[in-house]
């Protein structure tokens, strides 16, 4: 935790820093640029992600249940015993 503290320390006076912020502003002025370049596949990737979930629940509940096979021992149960 400690080597954790230093470090925010650290990157506060290098956030003060004139170069630090200007690289900062380019950093994230290119990110602006890629995702507007890539907003379409991300929408699609959204959408997978959105919608595959729903159609596997809808086809989980349409599916039909399984049959349990027949107890092999029932014939034999004793209906006419008389418990205490």
């Amino acid at each position: 935790m400690a080597i954790l503290a230093s470090f925010l320390f650290a990157m506060v006076f290098a956030l003060l820093s004139s170069k630090v912020r200007g690289w900062f502003t380019g950093v994230f002025a290119s990110d602006g640029e890629f995702l507007n370049k890539y907003a379409p596949y991300s929408y699609i990737l959204l959408a997978l992600i959105l919608i595959v979930p729903i159609f596997c629940v809808l086809a989980f509940l349409q599916s039909s249940k399984p049959v349990e096979p027949e107890n092999p021992l029932a014939r034999y149960k004793l209906d006419d015993v008389v418990e205490d």
